[in-house]
């Protein structure tokens, strides 16, 4: 179902437009608008990350090698410790040491913030990011 869309007009010096339809064709875009329209919803999911009470998700990614210290044992400590809100993990041996990890937080900005955190300071670490994402509940 798609839904009605309003038209605009922006105003945008011609060296800038020469880039964004750079940007728009390096990333794929069908169009101007449709890729406005993702800038548009980075915007917004970033802005809700601002928010500490706000209920959203985010994917943790970790690498790790596995031979070292308790890594294990405290990364899956702090799992279940933090039940709810890891709601699901993805893990992935990557050589016959290493492995990446992807962590799905679901619960409020803080929290998620929280557990990231004490996951990220297990000794051992070697990659820790945290992908901003939505539920997508005040995103059209």
């Amino acid at each position: 179902m798609k839904s009605k869309v309003t038209r605009f007009s922006v105003s945008v010096y011609p060296s800038l437009l020469r880039k964004f339809d750079a940007f728009v064709k390096e990333r794929g875009y069908a169009n101007r608008s449709e890729a406005f329209r993702a800038l548009i919803k980075k915007e917004l999911v970033e802005e809700e990350w601002q928010e500490e009470e706000k209920e959203t998700v985010g994917v943790l990614t970790l690498v790790y090698d596995h031979h070292k210290s308790d890594i294990v044992e405290k990364l899956v400590d702090i799992q279940h410790h933090s039940y709810p809100l890891i709601i699901s993990t993805l893990h992935i041996h990557l050589d016959e040491d290493n492995c990446v990890e992807a962590v799905f937080i679901r619960g409020k900005v803080k929290e998620i913030r929280e557990v990231a955190k004490a996951i990220g300071s297990i000794k051992g670490i070697k990659f820790q990011n945290l992908a901003l994402a939505t539920t997508g509940k005040e995103i059209p």
